[in-house]
């Protein structure tokens, strides 16, 4: 459950100010001003937009690139003695340097898809925000004009 909130603060930041934004927003608008619902959507556009603004994923991207270049020759030779122990033989110094290129390239890769798919996930809230409360922001006094009659 941590990794879910660490792995995706902004969008759970956003998401629930919106959630607050609209609950709130509803109920004033259901017992005072119907505008009120307006003025939530104008909220919700502006979490979508500062979530599409965050660097987040930029950020945990320089933090996981730092964290790798400081242990990788340990981890590399981790596995390259394990290499030569299954060979039962030690490898020449450009196999060695081979093998640290090819987990160099398949770590680079894989960390590049983890953040990927979370820009993507952000991205999309994102958008699903800002439609929602630009939806709100333009029809809100409307929508609660109509369940009120």
């Amino acid at each position: 459950m941590l990794r879910f909130f660490v792995r995706h603060t902004p969008v759970v930041y956003a998401v629930g100010f919106s959630t607050m934004a609209l609950c709130v927003g509803a109920f004033l608008s259901w017992t005072r001003s119907d505008a009120s619902l307006n003025r939530a959507g104008a909220l919700i556009i502006i979490a979508g937009v500062l979530l599409g603004a965050s660097r987040f994923y930029e950020w945990v991207q320089q933090k996981v690139q730092t964290w790798i270049s400081s242990r990788f020759d340990a981890v590399a030779s981790d596995a390259i003695r394990t290499i030569e122990s299954e060979a039962g033989r030690p490898l020449s110094t450009a196999k060695k340097d081979e093998v640290m290129r090819v987990i160099r390239k398949d770590l680079d890769t894989e960390v590049s898809g983890v953040i990927d798919g979370g820009r993507k996930r952000l991205k999309l809230w994102e958008l699903w925000l800002i439609v929602a409360g630009t939806f709100l922001n333009g029809f809100g006094d409307v929508l609660v004009g109509i369940l009120k009659r």
